[in-house]
């Protein structure tokens, strides 16, 4: 099998940041308590740090309309950037599509990461009842990982309580792990404090 590796992919700024990169953090910048009590919403805005340094920065690209009355399902393209350079990294365009939910036969959630113009993959949202899910696909279309919540139950419920114990920290935290297409065992992740 090709390898997945983040270094095959991408150019430029986007290897010599990530090249050996351990952990990549991002970080949504908090809006005004004004803003937030008023109701307004406005462009949503990260940061991503490699240890203590701030290396990318995005804000989405939407219109106000889309936000304020379709704020779960609105589009937006997001292009991630370079602090120094400004030079694109990668852009995530996801099209206006049905809220997730189960039992749809169509219109599912879904979005497509390119660089400099180039596919690198895409994203999209499975047929599913009890447990939401998501499939990565690479530029060719193939399968590279599966997205889903921990389950419970035997694999019909969402395991509220995978983060922590059901009164102490981590306690119904919406989690996602990555499970690879083969086998559908999960793919290490590296644990954050």
């Amino acid at each position: 099998m090709q390898s997945n590796k983040m270094e095959d992919r991408g150019d430029g700024a986007m290897k010599t940041h990530l090249t050996g990169c351990e952990m990549l953090v991002m970080k949504q910048t908090r809006r005004g308590c004004l803003q937030e009590f008023l109701g307004c919403e406005a462009l949503t805005e990260f940061k991503f740090f490699i240890g203590e340094t701030q290396v990318f920065e995005a804000l989405e690209e939407t219109d106000c309309f889309c936000r304020m009355c379709c704020t779960a399902i609105h589009p937006y393209k997001m292009t991630v950037k370079e602090v120094q350079t400004n030079e694109e990294i990668v852009t995530v365009d996801r099209p206006l599509r049905c809220a997730a939910g189960g039992c749809k036969c169509c219109c599912y959630q879904e979005a497509f990461v390119t660089s400099k113009g180039a596919n690198l993959g895409s994203i999209k949202e499975n047929c599913w009842y009890c447990v939401p899910s998501m499939k990565v696909f690479d530029p060719a279309g193939a399968e590279l990982y599966m997205i889903s919540p921990p389950t419970c139950v035997g694999g019909i419920c969402i395991n509220c309580c995978a983060e922590g114990n059901p009164c102490g920290k981590g306690c119904c935290k919406q989690s996602f792990r990555v499970y690879a297409p083969e086998s559908r065992k999960m793919v290490p992740m590296i644990p954050t404090s």
